[in-house]
C-alpha cells in the first residue's frame, strides 16, 4: 500500500510538472505569434527578426523550461481530489494561456511603437521588443513554479536549476545587447542603461498578473510543505 501511495504521489508530481512546462512554453509562443501577427495587421514593420526569435526559443524558452521539468512537486498534491480521466490538461491555465499573452502582447507592441515612432530606429525597436519578451518569460519562469499556488508560497528560489537557467539566460541577453560585436550577429542594437532598466522592470507585469490570479483563487488554502 505504501508503494501505491508513493506511485500516486509521483504520478501527480510528474503531471503537475508537465502542466508547468506546457503553461510556460505555450504562453510565450502564443504571445510571440500575437505580437508578430498584430504588428503586421497594424501595418508596422516586423517587431522581431528571425534571429531574435531563434535566440528567444533557445535561451529564454529552452533553458527555464528544462529546469521546470525537474521542479520540486506541488505541495498538497495528495490532498487534492483525483482528477477526471477526461479532464483537459489545460484546465486552470487561463492565467498562463489567456491573461499573460494579452498583457505581454500589449506591452511589447507599445514599447516597439514608442521606439519606432519616437526614436525612429527600427533596430532599437526590435531590440526593445526582444528584451521585453525575454524578460517577461524569465519572470514567468518563477511564476510557473506552481500552476496552482503563488510562487512566494511554494518558494520562488527552491529550484536551483531554474535559478541557474534564468541567470544564464539573462547574462546572454545583456551580453547580446551591450556587447556590439556579438550583438551584430543576433540583430541587436545597443540600448541605454535607463532604457534597459525600464524594460526589465516593466516586464514583470506579466508574472504579477499570473501571481495575482493564483493568489485570489487559493488565498484561503493553507499549504503543507
Amino acid at each position: 500500500f505504501a508503494s501505491i501511495v508513493n506511485a500516486v504521489e509521483e504520478g501527480r508530481g510528474v503531471y503537475d510538472n508537465i502542466r508547468k512546462y506546457i503553461g510556460f512554453l505555450l504562453s510565450g509562443n502564443i504571445s510571440e505569434v500575437l505580437i508578430i501577427f498584430l504588428g503586421i495587421v497594424f501595418g508596422l514593420p516586423l517587431p522581431l527578426t528571425a534571429t531574435q526569435i531563434l535566440l528567444i526559443n533557445l535561451v529564454t524558452d529552452g533553458l527555464p523550461a528544462l529546469a521546470l521539468s525537474a521542479d520540486p512537486y506541488e505541495p498538497n498534491a495528495m490532498a487534492r481530489k483525483p482528477r477526471k480521466l477526461d479532464e483537459p490538461i489545460f484546465k486552470g491555465l487561463n492565467p498562463f494561456l489567456v491573461y499573460y499573452p494579452i498583457v505581454m502582447t500589449i506591452t511589447a507592441l507599445a514599447l516597439f511603437s514608442w521606439f519606432y515612432f519616437y526614436k525612429a530606429n527600427l533596430f532599437q525597436a526590435q531590440t526593445a521588443t526582444f528584451l521585453t519578451i525575454s524578460m517577461f518569460e524569465l519572470y514567468q519562469a518563477f511564476a510557473s513554479r506552481s500552476t496552482i499556488y503563488p510562487a512566494f508560497k511554494v518558494g520562488i528560489f527552491k529550484n536551483k536549476y531554474l535559478i541557474l537557467a534564468v541567470f544564464s539566460s539573462f547574462a546572454v541577453i545583456a551580453f547580446s545587447i551591450f556587447i556590439p560585436p556579438f550583438g551584430s550577429y543576433v540583430d541587436m542594437s545597443p540600448l541605454s542603461i535607463m532604457e534597459f532598466a525600464f524594460i526589465v522592470v516593466i516586464s514583470s507585469i506579466g508574472a504579477i498578473v499570473i501571481e495575482l490570479c493564483k493568489y485570489y483563487k487559493t488565498r484561503n488554502e493553507s499549504l503543507e510543505m
